[in-house]
């Protein structure tokens, strides 16, 4: 049922108009083989010419279909054209039906397909329209006939007594027609509203596991190549010093060889950490001051402040509030952030880190003066191994891990991390954390 409302969903209309085609054929041969060989009395011609005319329909909006598509109709779209094919095929088929036994003529539940069909194609209202419209025409054949306005065709041949003219059988019949349709648009309605969604949610699936593929292509190919190349630079550091007399150079590419493989073994290190934050979403927590732990990471990066002469400058108003949370996370995303900012600013800038409670979030800032980060690169800065183009020609080495595990902390804490920054002017982090109820 789901790919057959899939494909309907394709193009409708253009559905609904090959349906029409056998419908068409179908009539020529119910005419044909109730006429003439079980020799049943209808109106045979009449009902070919009503077939002939199904036809020429059908053909009118094929036509009509192919300008709306091309857009040379404004006034019709494909949802209007369906609904002009229903309620022309319900008219169709009355006369049909006035022409071969009118309200005895079996054939009278085919109304039902055209519910069905108008209630998975069109809007619920839309169909309860329709559904109205065909009672309605229902109930006028069936009066009509009854009080003598139309001539009644007799199924001679099929009924001994004819039952067009019998008041209570018409009355039952009709209450008992009534119901059914509208409860047959109502539970084709309410499956075909459950099967969109549910394809809507396969699709939307699909999507986000297309774009997760995509992702894992491109975090195995980076993290293979980043590999790689610190494999490829201790081999060729360690090869060197292998072939040298001199022992200078020997301790030259050893050192070379020996950062190296600190670089990878930090590297894997992140990778590892990232990895186990997704994983894990660390719940071991605790009560304690962010403002000391501010003061704490300060700490470690002062010195390296200080030879650049980087003055960094705290406005810290949370030291009566403890916050709750892994200690150990928090203040390695906060070391992330005000290592970036060291790193980042030139001699003599500035680092500026505040904190404060807004309604019920702790904020955190911690804003420099440094290169900033280009505004067309500021989408990608959260992701793993993305580094702006302007970090990468400052510092060659680095993993484009650390604001992406800082951002998975800060989230494993229910927290919002942003940033603003315009290039050569510095960097704002942002970051909200709640505060425990």
């Amino acid at each position: 049922m789901a790919r057959f409302t899939g494909k309907l969903r394709g193009n409708k209309a253009d559905w609904l108009i090959r349906q029409r085609w056998i419908a068409g054929c179908c009539v020529i041969i119910a005419t044909f083989v109730t006429s003439v060989i079980l020799h049943i009395t209808i109106r045979a011609g009449e009902l070919y010419i009503l077939a002939l005319c199904l036809f020429l329909l059908n053909l009118f909006y094929k036509i009509l279909l192919r300008l709306i598509l091309q857009g040379k109709i404004s006034i019709l779209n494909e949802q209007s054209l369906i609904i002009l094919q229903i309620l022309l095929d319900m008219v169709l088929l009355t006369m049909l039906l006035h022409f071969s036994g009118g309200v005895e003529n079996p054939f009278i539940i085919y109304y039902i397909f055209h519910l069905m069909i108008a209630s998975i194609l069109l809007p619920r209202k839309i169909s309860y329209f329709l559904t109205t419209f065909m009672l309605l025409l229902v109930g006028s054949l069936a009066s009509s006939e009854y009080l003598g306005i139309i001539h009644h065709y007799s199924l001679t041949g099929f009924l001994t007594n004819g039952f067009y003219n019998n008041t209570e059988y018409l009355a039952g019949t009709g209450f008992v027609f009534l119901t059914t349709s509208y409860v047959v648009v109502y539970m084709t309605s309410a499956v075909s509203a459950k099967l969109r969604e549910a394809e809507k949610a396969y699709r939307l699936a699909n999507k986000k596991l297309e774009e997760k593929d995509k992702i894992k292509d491109e975090y195995v190919y980076r993290l293979s190549h980043d590999i790689k190349g610190h494999i490829a630079a201790i081999k060729s550091s360690l090869d060197a010093s292998l072939i040298q007399q001199d022992p200078e150079k020997i301790k030259k590419f050893s050192r070379n060889g020996l950062l190296r493989a600190e670089l990878l073994t930090d590297f894997l290190h992140s990778l590892l950490r990232i990895t186990r934050l997704r994983l894990n979403r660390e719940s071991e927590q605790n009560l304690f001051s962010l403002d000391e732990s501010i003061l704490k990471v300060i700490g470690f990066y002062r010195t390296q402040a200080n030879e650049k002469e980087i003055e960094i400058i705290t406005n810290l108003r949370n030291n009566d509030k403890r916050f709750s949370g892994n200690q150990v996370s928090i203040e390695e995303a906060l070391s992330n952030l005000i290592q970036n900012a060291v790193k980042y600013t030139g001699a003599k800038g500035k680092i500026t880190v505040k904190t404060y409670i807004r309604k019920s979030y702790f904020i955190i800032e911690v804003e420099d003066t440094g290169i900033g980060i280009p505004e067309d690169e500021l989408h990608g800065i959260f992701k793993e191994f993305y580094r702006a183009k302007n970090a990468r020609n400052q510092q060659k080495e680095g993993d484009g891990l650390g604001l992406a595990i800082t951002k998975q902390i800060i989230e494993n804490h229910k927290g919002k991390i942003n940033v603003k920054s315009k290039e050569n002017e510095g960097t704002r982090f942002t970051v909200k954390l709640p505060v425990a109820d």
